[in-house]
């Protein structure tokens, strides 16, 4: 235990402790107990025999006190002899010349711009050597003065200059992954294409101009090893994709923008929007005004739903999935001509049983994926299990061989897929009805 001065700043210890406080002193060896442990003094080591003459002058004083009286006469008790144990005079002090910093240690320019936390920061250990030199905190100087000079640095690195525009692109221009196919035909399609430094394994449109642009990964599941490592300053993705990846990127500190494609009417505004990222505001404005033009004029040729066939889409056989109303491709069947069977649903996308599917009774069934039976699917349906009672099995209306790679993008071309998606529509059945 010790006990710490707060103005000399001596220190007492239990005697065989070394006092790593007062090291510097030279010859102070600690004192004994505290004094408030042990009846009011400190106990002092045992002093050397007294001489002859002072053994004469304390008996003489220790008789007289005996002889004094008060009053009437009584004798009052003797006083504590004068040498009773005391501190030495020479108790150990801190060194008048204890180590500072240097004077000259290196500061920050007074016109730079920093945060207020930062400011708090540099004018705390402005102000550290006052700390220092308490009895509170005896670090070593040198110490203090390195950690002061990387405080200073640290500061000075981070991002307090302007950011500089990141090189590889012309003009500085933003360095864009895209990790949508939908996205990535966008951004060529307003003339971005030399913004794009990377982009998913999905996105292949337009062929000559993603060629040579690095894959970072799968849809909305980029590898982040190859994604820093082509440096970009914004990461595009629809707003479907899981949002742990964008916490991982958050953390790397990339900016990620989620981009709604889900319907016809969020194609306009991400035109738009991702082409004011790209710094091709014009360009954009045109592309989303035709593509506004193109969807109005295909609404008013929109026939009566009471003159549509029931269309059930397949969007997977494996899991059975099918299109819910709010998707992009159960407002092309509508624009199609026909009626889309999962409109009951809630969800853009969601797994049906075989059972509702019998309950719903379809006309037609468009299969829009790439399974291996997708490019003829009738064979394959009229072997599955209950299915054979569906009518477009029995007519024969189970179409499949389209051009996915337009269908099911939402991009500026999705509207070319409704005249296709019409002509199937219209097509007379193959077999009767029975």
């Amino acid at each position: 235990m010790r006990i710490a001065c707060g103005i000399t700043g001596a220190s007492f210890a239990p005697p065989g402790v070394e006092n790593a406080f007062f090291a510097e002193a030279a010859d102070c060896r600690p004192l004994a107990t505290a004094a408030w442990l042990h009846g009011g003094y400190p106990r002092m080591k045992q002093q050397k025999p007294a001489g002859k003459r002072q053994k004469k002058e304390d008996s003489r004083k220790a008789e007289g006190g005996r002889n004094r009286t008060v009053g009437g006469g009584a004798s009052i008790r003797p006083a504590l002899p004068s040498t009773h144990p005391t501190l030495p005079s020479t108790h150990p002090t801190l060194p008048s010349t204890h180590p500072t910093l240097p004077s000259t240690h290196p500061t920050l320019p007074s016109t730079l711009p920093l945060s207020r936390s930062s400011s708090f920061l540099l004018f705390r250990f402005s102000v550290f050597p006052f700390f220092r030199h308490s009895a509170a905190y005896r670090l070593p100087s040198s110490f203090l003065s390195s950690a002061f000079c990387l405080l200073t640095l640290c500061l000075l690195s981070a991002g307090c200059s302007p950011r500089k525009p990141e090189p590889g692109t012309p003009g500085g221009k933003p360095r864009i992954v895209s990790l949508s196919p939908s996205i990535t035909e966008i951004l060529c399609a307003v003339g971005a294409a030399e913004c794009l430094v990377g982009r998913s394994s999905y996105c292949d449109y337009p062929a000559e101009a993603v060629k040579s642009v690095p894959m970072v990964g799968d849809f909305c599941s980029p590898s982040l090893e190859k994604l820093v490592a082509v440096r970009p300053t914004l990461v595009l993705e629809v707003d479907s994709a899981d949002s742990a990846t964008d916490r991982h990127l958050a953390a790397l500190g990339i900016p990620v923008r989620r981009i709604a494609c889900g319907r016809l009417d969020d194609i306009p505004r991400a035109i738009r929007e991702i082409g004011g990222c790209a710094g091709r505001g014009p360009e954009a404005e045109r592309l989303a005004a035709e593509f506004e033009a193109d969807l109005e004029r295909l609404r008013r040729q929109q026939p009566a739903p009471t003159e549509c066939p029931l269309v059930f889409v397949e969007i997977w056989p494996d899991p059975l999935m099918t299109a819910g109303k709010d998707s992009f491709i159960a407002e092309l069947v509508r624009l199609a001509g026909g009626r889309n069977a999962g409109d009951r649903l809630a969800r853009e996308y969601a797994p049906v049983s075989a059972e509702w599917l019998v309950a719903c009774n379809p006309d037609v069934v468009l299969c829009l994926n790439d399974a291996p039976s997708s490019r003829n699917p009738l064979p394959a349906w009229r072997k599955r299990n209950g299915m054979s009672v569906l009518c477009a099995v029995q007519s024969g209306r189970v179409l499949g061989g389209f051009n996915l790679d337009v269908m099911l993008k939402p991009g500026p071309r999705v509207l070319q897929s409704v005249a296709e998606l019409r002509r199937a529509l219209r097509a007379p059945p193959a077999a009767p009805r029975g």
